[in-house]
């Protein structure tokens, strides 16, 4: 089975829909999409990764399957950690890792009671999302292992699309390679648009662990004679 996770195209965040440039992305990645044969196309219930997951489902005539644990990281993550005002951990500070106890290969438990992390609605969240996560795994033949590994049950063989939130990505790569949240948060970014895609195994008989093809490409967006516009820390280069 092939996962193919999607960031949302460009966003009117205030409105949680696309923009005009975002509009033309969500078109050149469906264009993208299709040479991929995709057999089902799931997506989380906010506007702007709806919007975008609609121009694959035209064109493919699959209904987008709403998956309501599939939203991003809200206000109830944010913490006070470095500046005493509330902000998002969405993008995770790299000063953060500066703490050697901070750098830990920690567990899902673990990330519970990291200072920054325990004092937010983090936690919850991250449960959530790997729980959906696991249960969409799950009815495409896929189980999750106590150890953090994935068992063949009945393999589905399919090409999933998940069109979702980019600090949810880092979350879902971090439960899936069992990677702590800070090191992904702190220096892995998607552009709008890009396309993470990851091949499960299909023998049955042993457990394993996914394996990442690709990680927020964005070749299909150069199609314009443009260049994708990407952002650090908010602010486009």
């Amino acid at each position: 089975m092939y996962l193919f996770i999607v960031r949302h195209g460009e966003p009117d965040y205030e409105n949680d829909c696309l923009t005009e440039k975002g509009k033309r992305e969500a078109f050149l990645t469906a264009e993208r999409l299709m040479i991929d044969r995709i057999d089902e196309i799931h997506a989380s219930p906010l506007g702007r990764a709806q919007e975008t997951a609609s121009y694959l489902a035209e064109k493919t005539g699959l209904p987008i399957l709403t998956e309501p644990w599939a939203s991003e990281l809200d206000h109830t993550t944010q913490s006070a950690m470095f500046t005493g005002e509330p902000i998002g951990i969405g993008i995770f500070p790299s000063t953060y890792l500066e703490a050697p106890e901070h750098r830990k290969m920690t567990t899902e438990e673990a990330l519970a009671k990291l200072p920054g992390l325990c004092d937010t609605g983090f936690p919850r969240k991250y449960r959530e999302l790997c729980s959906g996560l696991d249960d969409l795994l799950f009815r495409c033949g896929y189980q999750r292992t106590p150890e953090g590994f994935y068992f063949p049950l009945a393999p589905s063989g399919k090409h999933i699309a998940l069109y979702c939130h980019g600090a949810m990505i880092r979350s879902l790569l971090g439960h899936l390679f069992n990677i702590p949240y800070p090191f992904l948060g702190s220096s892995f970014h998607e552009n709008h648009c890009g396309v993470t895609i990851l091949r499960f195994d299909s023998d049955t008989g042993s457990s394993f662990v996914p394996k990442l093809l690709a990680f927020g490409d964005i070749g299909h967006l150069y199609q314009d004679g443009n260049c994708p516009c990407f952002y650090l820390d908010g602010d486009p280069f």
